[in-house]
């Protein structure tokens, strides 16, 4: 890669000192600006800028187009730098610093300069990497420790502290660290770059700081642009995204035609589904109750609910409740505490004192009888999730995938029996490929491109850039395909993908139980299963995975683990056999 043409920075915005700091990709030439009570260098600031911008250059930071751009781009264009002191700037800086951290609080996307109206063109490492998405946000420092740096510091000022001159060389310094560190992460980038670079000409600029999955799904959108397919219509005298949007879903369109469960509770999932019609796909197979589970709810682990009565309820407080909860029931609590017994009219209840051999004892007044108190709750049962138990182990269903796993277990392999993970090659594009499932208003050759784009990501390498790219367009675009601001939605192509697939998963274990495999499950977790298979029956179960792959049409992956360490199904150590 030409790195002569890359130019990597980062500025500093203390109330009382700015510093710039530059250095050339190839590390060749470093120069660092301030403007402080002690230096005034914003001319050599803004001549660096126009030398970049007149020699076609980049500006490579980290968060530098959420940041550092920005402000230096309000300095350069809107700020009258002409005869103002070092002091007056760098205090002008930090308030269009701070309006510019401000801006993504109140507007939460924050100001951005578009690509067009950069002065010089921006390469942003934090979004390539899509750090600035919270699940996978990464700071400078952790980098410089993953890169292990020999110093990580962060500075000891305030950033409205005045500073001396000793304090703010210590600033220019912590500068000139971070643009090193971001260099090396340039050059630990270079084939995500690099790859950018080449889509610049097939999707223009707005890859170059994209991250895979965006790409991804520019370049699906261009693909289905080249084959005639409307990405935008006019709704109402204005552009709008080509989209199906329903009111409601009804889950037996969603469903395959080739389901054959003969274990009843795969069928009583199977059978709830058909019947189920939802008007929104996040947390609807959640909390359940039981006279909504029907024949599941013979399967299903559940928990109690309870809700407290302020006093004891009547006929009609009873009635009430069993409308909300039809199965529910009303539980009767004994306190510590005590209270006044009162009769049917009201009265106190009293009793005589008693004789030591037991008889009254009318030499001495009646006692109130004080008895436990009470508190009385409406019960009834509930499921936190779709699950059904099969042979001792539970499958939870929902609108994301299936899941299920042991817990705490530590599980080895020996002479007897083999740890087998059987996962579905590229599962969800696969299943949307194999069964010509598309978003409505894309149609069918939504499918064919899908099916090229999964043919092509073989060709390349894996690890590389095209194949990572083209592996998240595969696997996202079912995500966009319930992201409203997306091209791709359409909720029921989301319910038919994520149900459709963990009934078919469901399917494979339902022919392991018919052929009398002699499995115990592991665990479950969205495109696959693991399994504890006796080794006088690995020929039936590969058999059984071939029938089940000509069925379905779909390919299944398989690899042997020697052990496995169990704390739940999101974290688990699996080590493969050699």
């Amino acid at each position: 890669m030409d790195y002569s043409k890359m130019w990597v920075y980062d500025i500093e915005t203390f109330k009382h000192v700015f510093t710039f700091s530059v250095v050339r990709a190839d590390g060749k030439y470093k120069q660092t600006f301030q403007c402080s009570k002690f230096k005034n260098e914003i001319q050599r600031v803004i001549d660096c800028v126009e030398y970049l911008k007149s020699n076609d250059c980049y500006l490579v930071g980290f968060n530098n187009i959420g940041f550092d751009y920005p402000v230096l781009h309000e300095l350069i264009t809107k700020v009258n730098t002409e005869g103002k002191t070092g002091t007056w700037l760098a205090k002008k800086v930090f308030d269009i610093a701070q309006k510019q951290i401000d801006s993504f609080k109140d507007e939460g996307f924050g100001n951005t300069v578009k690509y067009e109206d950069q002065i010089v063109k921006q390469i942003d490492l934090y979004r390539i990497w899509h750090f600035n998405n919270k699940a996978k946000a990464t700071s400078l420092k952790m980098l410089e420790f993953n890169m292990r740096m020999q110093n990580i510091e962060d500075l000891p000022y305030g950033i409205e502290d005045e500073l001396n001159e000793e304090q703010i060389s210590k600033i220019v310094r912590y500068n000139e660290h971070d643009v090193e560190a971001t260099r090396l992460f340039l050059h630990a980038s270079e084939s995500q770059l690099s790859f950018r670079l080449k889509m610049v000409d097939n999707l223009g600029h707005v890859v170059i700081n994209a991250d895979d999955t965006k790409i991804g799904s520019e370049y699906f959108q261009n693909r289905l642009e080249k084959n005639g397919v409307k990405l935008k219509v006019y709704q109402n005298g204005k552009q709008v995204l080509n989209q199906t949007k329903r009111s409601k879903i009804k889950i037996s369109e969603c469903l395959f035609d080739y389901y054959n469960f003969t274990r009843p509770e795969f069928q009583a999932v199977y059978d709830w589904f058909k019947k189920q019609t939802i008007t929104e796909t996040k947390g609807v197979f959640s909390d359940i109750e039981e006279h909504n589970l029907g024949d599941v709810a013979k399967y299903a682990e559940m928990s109690v609910k309870r809700e407290k009565f302020k006093q004891k309820p009547t006929e009609k407080d009873i009635v009430e409740f069993k409308k909300q909860h039809p199965m529910g029931w009303v539980e009767e609590q004994e306190l510590k505490s005590t209270e006044y017994l009162f009769d049917s009219e009201g009265n106190h209840v009293t009793e005589q004192p008693l004789c030591e051999d037991g008889s009254p004892d009318f030499t001495k007044k009646p006692k109130k009888v004080r008895v436990p108190k009470k508190s009385y709750y409406g019960c009834w049962k509930v499921a936190e999730t779709l699950n059904v138990v099969v042979d001792g182990f539970r499958f939870d269903f929902g609108t994301g995938g299936i899941h299920g796993s042991l817990s705490n277990k530590v599980i080895k392999e020996n002479k007897n029996w083999g740890i087998i993970d059987l996962d579905v090659a590229s599962f969800y594009p696969n299943l949307a490929i194999s069964n010509r499932v598309y978003p409505e208003h894309l149609g069918e050759t939504f499918c064919d491109i899908y099916k090229s784009m999964y043919d092509e990501r073989t060709v390349h390498k894996k690890g590389s850039a095209e194949n990572a790219m083209l592996k998240l367009a595969l696997n996202g675009t079912y995500g966009k395909s319930n992201d409203k601001y997306s091209v791709f939605y359409d909720p029921k192509f989301t319910m038919t993908i994520t149900i459709g697939g963990q009934l078919t998963l469901c399917l494979l274990v339902d022919m392991f139980y018919q052929r009398n495999l002699k499995f115990k499950m592991v665990m479950a977790n969205t495109d696959g299963i693991t399994l504890c298979v006796h080794s006088d029956h690995y020929e039936i179960m590969d058999s059984i995975v071939k029938e089940w792959e000509n069925l379905v049409n779909l390919q299944m992956e398989r690899v042997d683990y020697s052990a496995m360490y169990i704390a739940n199904v999101n974290n688990y150590i699996g080590v493969y056999k050699d």
